[in-house]
């Protein structure tokens, strides 16, 4: 299945949108659901596109096991892992497939 939800929201509200989905698969008889991913650009108040970076400058992507997640009793937050940081992406970077390669551009 696939959601194309669009428009720009806060971050707070990401879960009006996910509740009343995940309410409508049960609904519609949807028991379990896997192979989640959450794709999006962010940006803080002031600057350039963020991007999620190893400790060397690499861009890379967050994992994390969803049923270890749902069996907790209440989930308040994520914690970026050790090493793991949020960068602003230069605005006036040109796009590069080297840079994509590489792992320094996304």
């Amino acid at each position: 299945m696939h959601f194309d939800i669009t428009g720009t929201i806060r971050p707070e509200d990401l879960e009006k949108i996910v509740v009343p989905l995940m309410a409508m698969l049960a609904h519609e008889g949807v028991e379990s659901i896997d192979s989640i991913r959450l794709s999006f650009l962010g940006w803080p108040s002031e600057g350039e596109r963020l991007q999620i970076v190893t400790a060397d400058g690499r861009v890379t992507s967050l994992r994390c096991d969803a049923e270890e997640i749902a069996s907790r009793p209440q989930v308040e937050r994520f914690v970026l892992p050790e090493g793991i940081s949020l960068r602003q992406r230069s605005e006036d970077k040109e796009f590069s497939m080297f840079s994509l390669a590489a792992g320094h551009d996304d």
